[in-house]
């Protein structure tokens, strides 16, 4: 009977002193770096559904309503320095509108009770179909962590290329990356 009671007392000496050891730091003895936090959040921009035969595309305009910390370049106006311009590069016609003769975009700055808004137009004299049509380059203030639940697209409309008239049916999407 001691001789058991003596084996199992070593068994257990031996299982906590092999726990002691581990000492749960984490494991495998990596010292890789943590993921470096995101600076840029890319929003690309698309429309799902079916237009009617012939129909095209002409433009599209939406409104970005951007979390806290997050921003675009822009530059005042010639004409009025009050408005700010996106900065060449800042948005980019993609996917199907890739080519167009006209993305341009207005940047309004946030406050303590609204959000930052990019409002954004592209427009292709040729037409183009639904699927994605732009993207836009954010930039994330150091120390801010926005989810892609933070952002939102409001006020889409979407325009026919012959009448200019408004289509309805499309869907608007927006996804975020953050890099």
């Amino acid at each position: 009977m001691k001789k058991t009671l003596l084996f199992v007392h070593m068994i257990l000496i031996a299982a906590l002193a092999t726990l002691i050891g581990c000492g749960g730091g984490g494991g495998g003895g990596s010292s890789s770096a943590p993921p470096a936090p995101a600076t840029k959040a890319i929003v690309t921009l698309s429309t799902t559904g079916t237009l009617s035969s012939g129909v095209q595309i002409g433009g599209i305009q939406a409104r970005i309503n951007l979390p806290a910390g997050v921003t675009v370049k822009a530059t005042p106006s010639v004409q009025n320095n009050a408005i700010l311009m996106t900065d060449t590069g800042v948005i980019i016609a993609t996917g199907n509108a890739a080519g167009a003769e006209l993305t341009s975009g207005l940047y309004s700055t946030g406050t303590a009770t609204a959000t930052h808004v990019v409002s954004l137009a592209v427009a292709k004299s040729s037409g183009f179909t639904p699927g994605e049509f732009a993207q836009v380059s954010c930039d994330i203030t150091a120390g801010s962590a926005p989810a892609a639940a933070d952002f939102t697209l409001t006020n889409v409309t979407i325009a026919e290329l012959l009448t200019g008239a408004t289509i309805t049916g499309l869907e608007p999407k927006m996804t975020i990356t953050f890099q």
